[in-house]
């Protein structure tokens, strides 16, 4: 009675350490095989520049999945501002692509995700990637514009700063920087 005691336990603990081992190299191959998003460059020089989003690893990718741009980062998954269809770069099939985006100084981090689409294109997050960018402050949309005198000229623009302490300047000349 003892010996088949002895035996049931030891049979036990050996499926038991088997069965760990199996959900240790499934939970490794998971993790392994997610897909995967990346940006080149993950931080942007300023407004309108170049970014390459690269993604691999996607197993069942479908045409009606896409690359979207969030700004904030922290944004709903519905409230993007600009997408691109993954089906617009030759290997999207294979589960990996690539596609260019030029993107605005949003002044705050913004995130870029690959949704991907089930049967009745409704969309789940699969990857993303965060973008920021230099110079938050940048000046962007400059505008000329004439005043009531003829000796003057209006400069306006748009910036993140707001400090009444040191208010954003321009300077005029016929050499940069002075």
């Amino acid at each position: 009675m003892a010996h088949r005691l002895l035996c049931c336990l030891l049979l036990c603990a050996a499926l038991g350490a088997m069965a760990s081992t199996e959900r240790t190299s499934l939970r490794k191959i998971d993790q392994h095989s997610e897909p995967l998003l990346s940006l080149r460059p993950q931080l942007l020089e300023k407004s309108m520049d170049t970014v390459v989003i690269s993604w691999n690893g996607v197993s069942k990718p479908n045409e009606k999945d896409i690359i979207a741009l969030y700004c904030p980062a922290d944004a709903a998954v519905d409230n993007f501002i600009g997408f691109k269809m993954v089906s617009d770069s030759p290997n999207w099939s294979l589960g990996n692509g690539q596609l260019l985006f030029q993107v605005a100084n949003m002044r705050t981090s913004c995130v870029f995700r690959y949704l991907g689409a089930n049967a009745v294109g409704q969309h789940a997050v699969v990857a993303a990637a965060k973008l920021d960018f230099v110079n938050k402050d940048e000046p962007t949309q400059g505008h000329l514009s004439l005043t009531q005198k003829p000796s003057e000229m209006r400069v306006m623009w748009v910036s993140a700063s707001s400090s009444w302490n040191s208010p954003p300047q321009v300077s005029l000349g016929v050499q940069p920087g002075v």
